[in-house]
């Protein structure tokens, strides 16, 4: 089996009066290496999503929410951090997923 995983990180806020919070998004393929056939494929969120994307969804610690860009920033291993658990519970939830 070979699985693919691509993902794109960030923070980002909804508008100008809400918080940022850590936007991941990992698009997940995993391919029977012999025959070619697709084993498993899903879109996984972490943190800031819009309501209507379609994926699986894993909330965000609100200690990696900030206020303002200036806080986010002022942050930055915070900020760091915040994406490092995404990326953790993002690998948790493919983990879980293929021993299903």
């Amino acid at each position: 089996m070979l699985v693919y995983v691509n993902v794109l990180g960030s923070y980002s806020a909804a508008g100008s009066s809400t918080d940022y919070l850590p936007c991941m998004t990992a698009w997940v393929k995993a391919v029977d290496t012999k025959s070619g056939a697709t084993l498993y494929e899903d879109t996984i969120t972490y943190g800031y999503a819009t309501p209507e994307t379609k994926t699986v969804h894993l909330a965000s610690d609100p200690a990696y929410r900030f206020g303002s860009i200036d806080a986010l920033v002022a942050n930055a291993g915070k900020a760091r951090e915040g994406l490092y658990a995404g990326v953790e519970a993002i690998v948790a939830q493919i983990s879980t997923d293929l021993h299903k």
